[in-house]
């Protein structure tokens, strides 16, 4: 097989200090050298923050054009260098999902977004409509939905679906599965593999839940901490994946927290639905629902793509109101900002401060819970740092510990651990055991996840959402 893709020499920095001689810079990694050929499925993964989504980044072209870093070295696609081609030129052969599929949406409605890059590539319309037919079936997607009412779910299998409509035969994807149920995440999986196999597609796949993963990848790029000076990460790469899966696989957290297991009875009400009706357009998303949630419980709220799970979440925390029924609360308004905590699926809603220090201590109760939350999420070399320059999982580490600072009786977490590696899942529950034990009140947690890592450690009372 020949090279379709060759990594030289390459180096990355966000190392801007002027007059700096490359061998004092900072390196997020330096030196990096692989192929990889036609027909591979590669899986990239390491701890949350070392520097995956850069070289993703560095491979589809968004660094240097649109995030500014200091580089070396070079990318070739099909012996090109990828420097040296037009976004168009790039475009043909690379696709790419983000890690924030949200970025990436430009359109109103599913259909036009599908399109809109096949147009663009000129691709023929019987075509077009032979490719848009398939990928609403395999996405489970309306072609006339609205596309603010997605689901994150929902917004990743769109997003996907873009770019295999392209037809682009390497095709780099930033944790797809993340907000995917397991349905999804086993159909996408299989399409990416049966691309590889068969059209001989080029996929690389950035996650970090491996154990979904490892049965459908050729080779493993593992980021680990690097033993160069001044240099962060190294790659170790993987044939055999079944040894790497012995040596590195670290998937539960057994023996470091325990499930909850005990059923703790409160009469006290918290929020209560009654009969609710609620519509989105002509779809009604829920009939005649009701459910209750009582001090001290902990909830975990399951269901497909698309089914209401976050849309809950918004209608108890008085961001939609139902078409008919009752939504009631033991909290008033003024009271719900001050003791109900809010953990929002994506952290870039939460985060609006210049610099992270400012974020934790905003509004903050305890100085001494922002140390030991800065503690153990690891946040002391990054506080002078913009919220918005950390990547995804650091982001949902800050946007987490900042909600908890307030020590809320009630915390809804909408997908917590999306984007983070077993360490940083552990340091999650580390956090949230600290704040039980500042609560004066029993707390009251109510998560949504996909994550079946970590469902058992969240809650011991489950709601199942149907799919209308």
């Amino acid at each position: 097989m020949s090279i379709s893709v060759e990594v030289k020499n390459l180096s990355l920095s966000y190392d801007f200090t002027e007059g700096i001689p490359a061998n004092k810079r900072m390196w997020v990694f330096k030196d990096l050298n692989f192929q990889i050929k036609k027909g591979e499925f590669v899986l990239l993964t390491g701890f949350s923050g070392c520097g995956k989504s850069s070289l993703i980044n560095m491979m589809n072209g968004v660094i240097p054009n649109l995030k500014n870093a200091y580089t070396e070295g070079s990318i070739y696609i099909n012996g090109q260098k990828v420097e040296n081609t037009t976004v168009r030129e790039r475009a043909k052969h690379i696709g790419s999902v983000f890690q924030n599929p949200r970025e990436q949406i430009i359109f109103d409605e599913i259909l036009d977004e599908i399109v809109f890059p096949m147009e663009n590539l000129g691709i023929d319309p019987r075509k077009m409509r032979e490719s848009l037919k398939r990928l609403l079936e395999m996405t489970g997607l309306r072609a006339d939905a609205k596309t603010a009412i997605l689901s994150g779910g929902e917004k990743q299998k769109l997003m996907t679906a873009c770019t295999l409509g392209m037809g682009q035969k390497v095709l780099i994807l930033d944790e797809p599965l993340a907000n995917m149920d397991t349905r999804s995440s086993e159909e996408l999986l299989k399409l990416l593999k049966r691309l590889s196999e068969e059209k001989e597609y080029i996929v690389i796949l950035a996650e970090h839940r491996q154990e979904k993963v490892l049965p459908y990848v050729d080779r493993v790029f593992s980021f680990v901490k690097s033993t160069q000076k001044n240099v962060l990460i190294d790659i170790e790469i993987w044939k055999d994946t079944d040894t790497y899966r012995k040596r590195n696989f670290t998937g539960s957290l057994k023996n470091v927290f325990k499930p909850v297991n005990h059923l703790k009875e409160n009469n006290e009400v918290l929020f209560s639905i009654k009969n609710m009706d609620y519509k989105i357009g002509e779809r009604m998303l829920f009939k005649d629902f009701s459910w209750e949630i009582k001090r001290g419980e902990e909830w975990v709220v399951l269901g497909e793509n698309g089914c209401g799970k976050t849309t809950l979440f918004k209608l108890l925390n008085d961001f939609e109101k139902p078409t008919s029924g009752s939504i009631s609360s033991f909290y008033s308004k003024k009271e719900k900002r001050k003791k109900v905590g809010y953990v929002l699926q994506n952290p870039d809603y939460q985060l609006f401060m210049p610099r992270v220090k400012d974020e934790l201590y905003l509004n903050v109760k305890s100085k001494d819970f922002v140390y030991e939350l800065i503690r153990v999420f690891m946040l002391e070399d990054m506080l002078d740092r913009h919220p918005l320059s950390l990547s995804e999982g650091q982001k949902r580490k800050l946007g987490f510990a900042c909600i908890i600072s307030n020590e809320p009786e009630v915390l809804f977490l909408d997908e917590p651990t999306v984007g983070l590696d077993m360490e940083c899942i552990k340091q999650l529950f580390e956090a949230l055991s600290l704040l039980r034990i500042r609560s004066r009140k029993e707390l009251t947690v109510i998560s949504i996840s996909h994550d079946k890592r970590v469902i058992p450690y969240l809650g011991n009372r489950i709601l199942t959402l149907p799919q209308d």
